[in-house]
């Protein structure tokens, strides 16, 4: 599900950096009580529901994965008899069966496959980040999925954060590609975990992006803890 998360050259300031600068305000504001001081909001088609101060802070797309086996190691199996009489019969009767007999081990290694855990793309659309929590759209409809709804959360690329919590459906393992998975990162600590150490070191960052910030011309609110 990789994705150009730079949106201009290697030496050039792009919309990625712009993002996470923007996010290193939010969070940053956040975490100090002042969300007087975040002035930015999106408008979106739908109302904020998660909570009476509710603002919405950030829209763009998302490619969502989610870790499980699409299968449960059962095929069907072929088990009918054929058989062929005359002169050519016993040949064709073998032949058959042995087609059959491939065809059975074809669909067994494929079913044994697919019950195997793996991530696997299972949406894509928008999504809205929320001082709250995170609104999900897309063609299978619209989510919201607020903070206290996930347990466990960690960025495990530079736009990608995993994270483990309980949907309607039972728990569930995804990892959510988006130029605004950081900022999903960041308001979740500051609101549930904040000695998480990816957030204590500031190594939620991409490694370097403070110095390429601040090389650009920028301060970003948060910066890269070189201990």
């Amino acid at each position: 599900m990789a994705r150009d998360v730079r949106g201009g050259a290697d030496d050039e300031w792009g919309w990625f950096d712009a993002a996470l600068l923007y996010t290193c305000h939010v969070v940053a504001a956040t975490k100090a009580g002042r969300t007087d001081a975040i002035t930015t909001t999106v408008a979106a088609s739908f109302p904020p529901a998660m909570a009476r101060d509710e603002s919405l802070l950030s829209e763009g797309w998302f490619v969502l994965q989610e870790f499980f086996a699409p299968g449960d190691g059962t095929y069907q199996h072929d088990g009918g008899f054929f058989f062929a009489s005359g002169g050519l019969g016993l040949a064709v009767t073998g032949v058959v069966a042995g087609v059959r007999a491939a065809g059975n081990a074809s669909r067994r290694q494929a079913a044994a496959a697919a019950a195997v855990p793996r991530w696997l793309e299972v949406d894509r659309g928008s999504v809205v980040v929320s001082s709250h929590g995170f609104y999900l759209q897309s063609t299978k409809g619209h989510r919201q999925w607020p903070w206290e709804s996930v347990q466990v959360a960690e960025m495990v690329g530079p736009d990608v954060v995993q994270l483990y919590g309980h949907s309607t459906t039972g728990p569930v393992l995804w990892r959510l590609q988006s130029p605004w998975a950081p900022m999903v990162f960041g308001l979740w600590c500051v609101d549930r975990h904040p000695q998480h150490p990816q957030f204590v070191a500031n190594d939620w960052l991409p490694r370097g992006w403070w110095e390429r910030a601040t090389a650009a011309g920028h301060r970003p609110a948060i910066g890269w803890s070189q201990g």
